[in-house]
């Protein structure tokens, strides 16, 4: 759902975890998704960062855990953004995205507010999309957040209509925004929720992040510019490909021995990624990793692949 397959893996997963091993206690732990504020979008995907695909992510999440009695506990990655160092993702630089709340404890992002609506008996009402707000024709929709059964909406004071989609998320579809300001006004009992809309003809461009340049024999990272000469092996290669040859694997373990001093890491290291067969690619691995490997790591990965050919298919 975030670095490798889909949301919708999890369960299966779980659920296949969990029929190997009945008898043992299972635990989920260290799941979650950036959501860079700023970005938007009414179809939210994988990898765009927008607090709406975080707050779908969530919301799947979510589902997939109450279903599972069986879990003994679940931790999401994580409560607060933070920084680190190295990391440049999203359009942030030196700051993990992944939080439920702001850098700065400011802001709950959408997605804190799904674990309200399953969890808080306080009832409380949230309109999500609110920092979404200019909205062309297309990107109309409404999403509320509640742990009420049942939420009204009021578009410039009239009512509107709208469905319960999913536990605790009701979606009214397709509101008619007047051109400009637009004031939505959402109540459930003693529960008010208040937010302001603007009606656009064209799509904001400043709510889509703006795609890195990734040549496809040359990239740079971090000021390091690597070849990627076609035919041959490299960090932008899938795990799963890489496991496929034992040519690359030898070279992932050489260069691992050479950029890890402790030869029991080193040794415990080649056999973990040796048993990595996801279709994460190695530099993705690498980001993912963070501060665990050196900054020369990506480079040094990259140079002692791009010596190994390919295999025609």
């Amino acid at each position: 759902g975030w670095y490798i397959g889909k949301i919708e893996d999890n369960g299966p997963w779980l659920d296949e975890q969990h029929a190997k091993n009945p008898a043992l206690c299972m635990g989920l732990t260290e799941y979650g998704c950036e959501a860079v504020l700023g970005w938007h979008s009414a179809e939210p995907k994988v990898k765009d960062y927008t607090e709406e695909y975080q707050a779908v992510y969530h919301q799947k999440l979510i589902e997939t855990i109450d279903s599972r009695p069986w879990l003994w506990g679940t931790f999401v990655w994580n409560m607060f953004d933070f920084s680190a160092s190295n990391r440049k993702e999203g359009g942030s630089e030196g700051r993990n995205n992944k939080g439920l709340v702001s850098h700065d404890r400011t802001v709950k992002k959408d997605a804190y507010y799904i674990y309200k609506a399953w969890w808080s008996k306080e009832p409380f009402v949230y309109i999500a999309g609110r920092r979404f707000v200019d909205r062309a024709p297309e990107q109309r929709t409404v999403r509320v957040y509640s742990n009420q059964s049942e939420v009204d909406l009021f578009l410039n004071g009239v009512k509107m209509q709208g469905n319960e989609i999913a536990a605790h998320i009701f979606e009214f579809k397709d509101l008619p925004f007047e051109p400009g300001e637009n004031k939505v006004d959402v109540k459930s009992g003693e529960s008010i929720d208040s937010c302001v809309f603007h009606g656009v003809s064209e799509p904001n461009p400043d709510y889509i992040l703006p795609q890195e340049d990734d040549s496809e024999n040359v990239d740079n990272w971090f000021g390091e510019v690597l070849e990627f000469p076609e035919g041959y092996y490299s960090v932008k290669d899938q795990m799963s490909d890489l496991a496929g040859n034992e040519a690359a694997l030898k070279a992932i373990a050489y260069t691992l021995y050479e950029i890890i001093p402790d030869k029991n890491m080193a040794d415990t290291t080649v056999r973990m990624f040796r048993g990595i067969h996801a279709s994460i690619t190695l530099e993705g691995l690498l980001r993912a990793a963070g501060n665990n490997f050196p900054p020369t790591a990506r480079s040094a990965f990259n140079k002692n692949l791009t010596k190994i050919k390919k295999e025609s298919r």
